[in-house]
């Protein structure tokens, strides 16, 4: 898994934060994956209801910056 650069704590007020959907579901991805909730990509699509495919592009894209 990629490392992730926010904190957990970060992660909950950026998640609090935004009014977007698609942002809050990028934003929790990333905050089961800090927190340790989550490792795996199959793990983390069932979490937010999408798709694995989805959450492969969402993380290559924070990897990207």
């Amino acid at each position: 898994m990629i490392p992730i650069k926010e904190s957990v704590s970060e992660l909950q007020g950026l998640m609090k934060n935004t009014t977007q959907k698609k942002a809050y579901q990028r934003l929790h991805c990333l905050y089961l994956i800090q927190s340790g909730q989550s490792v795996y990509k199959s793990d983390l699509a069932k979490k937010l209801n999408c798709c694995r495919l989805t959450v492969s592009h969402w993380l290559d894209a924070y990897e990207c910056g």
